[in-house]
């Protein structure tokens, strides 16, 4: 609720109760009661946004914006957390303190939201943040190549002898012709923290290594596949940015933003580190994820989503709340779910692989809950389907598994000793597929939050940059290794309005998409709007519309539903 005349927004205030057991039986109630003392939030003019929370936009990568928070009658200190690509500074405020100065960091490349959470014993409060990163600067590397192919075929690899990157990330570039289909072309790069990718270009297609055997197509932005089966040469650029980032252009076209943590590459000579408590990255789903054109969560941040048959198995990342610890306003958990009516081709599977030592025992937790199927299955299939595996990467019949077993949160783990050959493990979160006669009960969706790996790292990944050529025409390859830069802008260039210069026409509701964000214009404060995606997937509803930039999910086409008007409007982005 706002303060009425003033630019300070008193951010609401639960009070939450939780009655906590092992993760076996977990209740949460949120009532109105209100203790001693308040979190008073204090935002710059024009930036409250319409709902409860306040909101904060940053514009630009390393900017910031700043807030004041007064504290009165508190007991305890108020402790600040933020998403990741977020840094607040202070990160706590002492009881009883007025209009204290709090600045929040974006640090991503990329578009990014979450809440800033502020809590103080029983007191909860959150912020909107939404970070918009800076725009990558043009540059031609072209000009002095470390490979000068001159158009030959001859060349098998090529490994630099001189990379070592900055902390301001680097640029990868070539130019090359598969217009056969035995010609292929593999650039191939990591940094000492053993974080890169293996990509590969052919006569029909463009991708990524997902895993040292998993491939992953990139899809056009026009025209979902590649085509270079013509006699032309194409130029394929990487800009990796300092937050790990990969923005990849063909024929200086953006085609695709990446994440290295997103990919394993098959296995690397390193060095045995320290015994680290959680070495897998994500494991609480906090971090970014993506969606296909078609609506469908395709991507986790560090996770690859091995499983396509979205026709029985789905994933998602829900808000979930877990006992007091874990509220449902901000905490994210993954969702795997299948279709009740349909036999499906293939398991729900989202894997990690993690670099280790041989010969030394690692161990796994995760908070799990559902996946029961309803009915008396008999003794021909197990009553769940939802498990935790780990597999050796050099081979894979080799591991361990837990099922679970359970409607309610419950904490899983295992232990597992790899053998002296193996150098990777993958951990699988496994929704298994339905089958003829099987039926799932309202328990079918299966939770997972906090997965993690205890154990001994491997470390100084030796960084090495090049190609492996498979009878591909190379006119080019070239670095550089003094930033992340965007190829020179060439072609056609459109000047599109900002948001503020949308247009009012015959009192009809009007869109305008502007880095990322959907505006409407000519919509009454107090209409209804409900953005869908093609899909028929909710993307946002909201129920009083104030003006504000609603993110869309990535490029595609959405419906855009305006309070009871009978005609949506389609939206090409």
């Amino acid at each position: 609720m706002k303060k009425s005349n003033s630019n300070s927004v008193f951010l609401a205030l639960f009070f939450v109760q939780a009655v906590v057991t092992p993760f076996a039986a977990m209740s949460q109630h949120i009532g109105n009661d209100s203790p001693q003392g308040a979190i008073l939030v204090s935002l710059p003019a024009g930036l409250r946004s319409a709902s409860e929370d306040a909101s904060l936009v940053i514009n630009g990568t390393n900017a910031t914006a700043t807030f004041k928070v007064s504290t009165p009658g508190l007991t305890y200190p108020v402790s600040l957390t933020t998403p990741p690509g977020f840094t607040v500074t202070p990160k706590s405020v002492n009881p009883n303190v007025t209009d204290a100065e709090i600045t929040v960091t974006y640090n991503k490349y990329n578009n990014f939201s979450g809440l800033l959470k502020l809590s103080s014993g029983e007191h909860i409060s959150f912020i909107s943040l939404t970070g918009k990163g800076s725009k990558l600067p043009g540059k031609d590397i072209s000009a002095n190549p470390a490979f000068d192919g001159g158009g030959s075929q001859d060349a098998d690899e090529f490994v630099a002898s001189d990379f070592n990157p900055g902390p301001n990330g680097y640029t990868i570039e070539f130019k090359v012709k598969t217009n056969t289909a035995s010609k292929s072309f593999y650039p191939l790069f990591n940094d000492a923290s053993g974080k890169g990718f293996k990509g590969y270009v052919t006569e029909s297609g463009v991708g990524i290594y997902a895993n040292a055997t998993l491939t992953r197509a990139l899809e056009h932005p026009t025209q979902q596949s590649f085509y270079n089966d013509a006699d032309l040469y194409h130029v394929y650029r990487y800009a990796v940015a300092p937050d790990g980032h990969v923005f990849f252009y063909r024929d200086g076209i953006p085609i695709d933003t990446l994440r290295l943590g997103d990919y394993s590459l098959p296995d690397l000579l390193s060095e045995a580190g320290e015994p680290t408590e959680n070495m897998i990255m994500n494991g609480n789903f906090e971090g970014e994820y993506n969606f296909r054109k078609d609506g469908y969560l395709n991507r986790i941040e560090n996770w690859t989503v091995v499983n396509w048959d979205t026709w029985n198995n789905n994933q998602a990342i829900e808000l979930s709340g877990i006992g007091a610890e874990y509220d449902a306003k901000s905490n994210h958990v993954l969702e795997m779910s299948n279709y009740q009516w349909s036999t499906g081709w293939g398991a729900g599977e989202i894997d990690q692989v993690v670099d280790i030592v041989s010969g030394t025992t690692y161990s796994f937790s995760a908070m799990a809950k559902g996946g029961q199927r309803a009915g008396n299955a008999g003794t021909e299939y197990p009553e769940w389907n939802g498990k935790f595996k780990i597999r050796e990467v050099q081979d894979e019949t080799l591991g361990a598994s837990v099922n679970v077993t359970s409607n309610n949160w419950q904490i899983y783990t295992m232990d597992y000793t790899p053998t002296a050959s193996c150098r990777q493990l993958k951990i699988t979160l496994y929704m298994e597929r339905n089958q003829v006669g099987w039926t799932t009960s309202g328990y079918g969706h299966f939770f997972v939050d906090n997965v993690a790996l205890t154990g001994q790292n491997r470390i100084n990944f030796t960084p090495m940059l090049g190609f492996i050529n498979d009878f591909a025409n190379i006119h080019y390859f070239a670095y550089d290794l003094t930033g992340a830069y965007a190829p020179p802008e060439t072609g056609i260039k459109v000047d599109t309005p900002s948001a503020v210069d949308i247009v009012n026409r015959n009192d009809v509701p009007s869109v305008q998409v502007v880095n990322g964000l959907l505006y409407l214009s000519n919509v009454p404060e107090v209409s209804n709007v409900s953005v869908y995606t093609s899909a028929g997937i909710l993307v946002e509803e909201i129920s009083q519309y104030s003006g504000r930039g609603i993110p869309l999910r990535g490029k595609g086409v959405y419906i855009v539903k305006v309070g009871n008007r009978p005609k949506a409007i389609k939206v090409i982005y």
